[in-house]
């Protein structure tokens, strides 16, 4: 699965009604989104740094 899939899987969980009304698990799949989110923003950065010196 790529990154971009991680991401909108767990999206697609903080979508479902039982997940919004668990605070603990809402977090939780908050947390690791943003840090999904957080990781992909440093490779398309890192990507774009190599792009540019070749």
């Amino acid at each position: 699965m790529s990154r971009e899939e991680d991401i909108l899987s767990i999206e697609g969980e903080l979508a479902k009604p039982e997940i919004s009304r668990d605070y603990t698990a809402y977090l939780k799949l908050s947390e690791e989104l943003n840090q999904r989110k957080a990781d992909l923003d440093h490779y398309l950065e890192e990507w774009v740094h190599l792009t540019e010196e070749a």
